[in-house]
């Protein structure tokens, strides 16, 4: 991410933060110093109106209007505080810790809104149920001050979303990344000495994504040129492995051909020993093809010339064994 980005993305969080914590502020202040005068609309006393529930048995509702409600508007106030301090001086504290307070806060005001109206709106349900005469009604009942509470609760929703543009805005650690340099690259030459040329070649292109993040292109060259080179002598060592396979598979299969047809032209040998021209024409056939095989033209067309002369031979003697013998 570009700094200009970064410093948009700062301000922008600075802002949502401030404004949503101040209003928090405003409205747990508020809350906190009104309490039951702006709630309610019993003329009298705090105990006066504790009195009336008490007799009635509803000490929940006392209970969440005097004791918990109360640390909720003062937890939601100081939360706020909290907010705008972070969002005011977020250079001073660091961007990073600012962005995760903020967060925190802004997860914080939406809990102690969202808690604060749904009591209030609870009770006022509660009340209704307890005070059968609307004229009491009108005296214990609670006006849920949905004003104030709904445009908090919206802006902590943005003071949220800010904090994520805060932590975003946060500028980079160089040391974390230059020690992830320094490590990835002595991982990278254990592999290349020890000939693991795959591992290399990703460490050391890792290595030139951390220079890139630096802003440090001359390394980043450096480090993807080597990665690049290790790639290039890897494929020219499977290549020539691969090469040397072939030949050596292409000896064996030679030395074997080559033994076939010493056993071929044996065999040759006493088919004509024993004048049996044809299946030596047949087997010097099987010879020729085999030295076709071996890339030996010269003595292929020796052999094939061998045959031919045997298979006249045959001929010959199959003629000769048709004749019938001389009269006297």
């Amino acid at each position: 991410m570009s700094e200009a980005r970064k410093n948009a993305f700062e301000i922008r969080a600075a802002w949502l933060g401030f404004a949503g914590s101040v209003m928090t502020a405003i409205v747990g202040l508020v809350m906190a110093v009104m309490n039951l005068s702006i709630i309610s609309h019993f003329p009298g006393t705090v105990d006066e109106y504790k009195a009336y529930f008490f007799m009635e048995g509803a000490f929940s509702v006392v209970t969440d209007l005097t004791v918990i409600l109360p640390g909720i508007y003062w937890m939601t106030f100081l939360v706020g505080v909290v907010g705008i301090l972070f969002s005011l001086y977020r250079t001073n504290i660091g961007i990073r810790l600012s962005g995760v307070f903020l967060w925190l806060t802004a997860s914080l005001s939406i809990a102690c809104l969202v808690t604060g109206i749904s009591v209030l709106a609870f009770e006022e349900l509660n009340i209704t149920t307890i005070v059968n005469n609307p004229q009491e009604l009108a005296t214990y009942g609670i006006t849920v001050p949905h004003a104030l509470f709904w445009p908090a609760i919206a802006l902590s929703v943005f003071w949220f979303i800010g904090s994520f543009f805060m932590m975003a805005a946060a500028p980079m650690n160089e040391a974390k990344y230059r020690t992830r340099r320094m490590k990835t690259l002595a991982r990278a030459d254990t592999a290349e000495r020890t000939g693991k040329p795959r591992e290399a070649i990703q460490l050391y292109s890792q290595a030139g994504d951390i220079s890139m993040k630096l802003r440090e292109e001359d390394k980043a060259s450096e480090y993807y040129a080597k990665s690049r080179e290790i790639r290039e002598v890897a494929i020219q060592a499977v290549l020539e492995a691969e090469e040397k396979r072939k030949r050596e598979e292409l000896a064996a299969r030679r030395s074997k051909l080559e033994e076939q047809r010493r056993e071929i032209l044996m065999r040759a040998d006493r088919a004509e020993e024993k004048e049996d021209w044809a299946r030596g024409a047949v087997i010097y056939k099987e010879a020729a093809s085999l030295s076709v095989d071996l890339g030996e033209k010269k003595l292929a067309a020796q052999f094939t010339a061998k045959a031919k002369e045997l298979q006249k031979r045959a001929k010959k003697a199959r003629k000769e064994s048709k004749e019938p013998p001389p009269s006297d």
